[in-house]
């Protein structure tokens, strides 16, 4: 099934874990997702211009979706009533794609009248409906054969992050590859602090940003235990708020730019977000337990 995700439930589904992630990471896995260059296009301006999204996670999501299929920019817009002209653009796009479903949260779309070549549904319609029909295509299977529900993960003890390949380390998680390269460019960066701050905060900066990775391998070891994976991702949140405060003094001491001091408080930034999300919501990331025979 031909699925087109509107902006909105793209933007939802690359800044945080939840409902929207989940349901990317369905689509991803389980049927063909669409997308238009009109919707990449608003995609790019509100990640970039909106949430001040660091470039390489702006181009990483544009990169993914590329490998699926997008539709150019229709001729026309749909010529239905629609209370936003935008709209109009969108679902003009789903339909050139062929699309059987478009998922949005906009209320103008959901509100439409029934469009015999396209069905339009919320995030939470579309994630009941895979669901069901997972259920009904797991019958009959014995517990050896049956698929991870879709908030699950895979059968090797792995789990999905949306819209990447199957996480079987942290290594492959999106955070830590993003904290990772924070904490290489502090490294570089360091180099350059005077000689009387090797001890302080050339070495507090260096050992908080390395911490944040090595407390994230610790945290997915631990991540049978809910109280455990959340308390070290606490940890992990904070030596990064640490980093922070020490790249806040090196450029106040005048050993960083402003331009690199602004990049890596903003990579920061969105690496504690990542890390809340986590842990407000770890249920994706828990081992399940083994049922007793």
């Amino acid at each position: 099934m031909k699925v087109f995700c509107d902006t909105n439930v793209l933007v939802a589904a690359f800044v945080s874990r939840g409902l929207c992630a989940d349901l990317l990471r369905a689509v991803l896995t389980h049927e063909e997702l669409v997308t238009g260059e009109v919707v990449l296009d608003e995609l790019t301006r509100v990640l970039w211009e909106k949430l001040k999204a660091p470039e390489e996670l702006v181009d990483l999501a544009l990169d993914l979706l590329r490998r699926h299929t997008v539709v150019a920019r229709p001729g026309d817009p749909w010529p239905g009533p629609v209370g936003d002209p935008d709209d109009a653009w969108v679902l003009a796009s789903a339909l050139a794609a062929g699309a059987g479903i478009l998922v949005t949260g906009d209320s103008d779309l959901l509100d439409l009248e029934p469009i015999p070549e396209i069905r339009i549904l919320s995030p939470r319609e579309l994630w009941q409906t895979l669901a069901s029909r997972n259920e009904g295509e797991s019958e009959g299977k014995g517990d050896d054969e049956s698929e991870y529900p879709l908030g699950g993960g895979s059968t090797d003890g792995g789990v999905m992050e949306p819209g990447f390949r199957p996480i079987t380390s942290h290594e492959d998680l999106e955070v830590y590859r993003l904290a990772y390269r924070a904490a290489r460019e502090v490294f570089d960066a360091s180099k350059g602090f005077p000689p009387e701050e090797r001890y302080s905060l050339t070495d507090q900066v260096r050992r908080s940003s390395r911490s944040v990775c090595a407390n994230l391998a610790e945290a997915w070891r631990k991540r049978r235990y809910r109280a455990v994976f959340q308390l070290r991702l606490n940890d992990c949140e904070a030596e990064a708020a640490e980093t922070r405060t020490w790249i806040h003094f090196a450029r106040d001491c005048g050993y960083l730019n402003e331009e690199g001091a602004t990049r890596l408080l903003g990579t920061y930034d969105h690496i504690i977000r990542m890390l809340v999300t986590m842990v407000n919501h770890p249920d994706p990331w828990i081992l399940p337990t083994k049922k007793k025979t």
